[in-house]
C-alpha cells in the first residue's frame, strides 16, 4: 500500500515539480516534508498538553 502511495506521489511530483512547494520556501519537496513533519510534532505536543490539562493522560 505504501509503495503505491509513494509511486503516485512521485508521478505527481514529476508532472509538477512545484506541487509540494510552499510559498516562501525554496526547499521544494524536502522543505514541504520538513514543514509538514514539524507541524505534526507541534500538533502532537499540543494534544498532549490538552490531555494533561484534562487529566486524561
Amino acid at each position: 500500500m505504501l509503495d503505491e502511495l509513494y509511486e503516485t506521489l512521485m508521478e505527481q511530483l514529476m508532472a509538477d515539480p512545484d506541487l509540494f512547494r510552499l510559498p516562501g520556501d525554496e526547499g521544494g519537496a524536502a522543505g514541504f516534508v520538513n514543514t509538514w513533519t514539524s507541524t505534526l510534532h507541534e500538533q502532537a505536543g499540543l494534544a498532549d498538553e490538552v490531555r494533561s490539562a484534562w487529566g486524561t493522560v
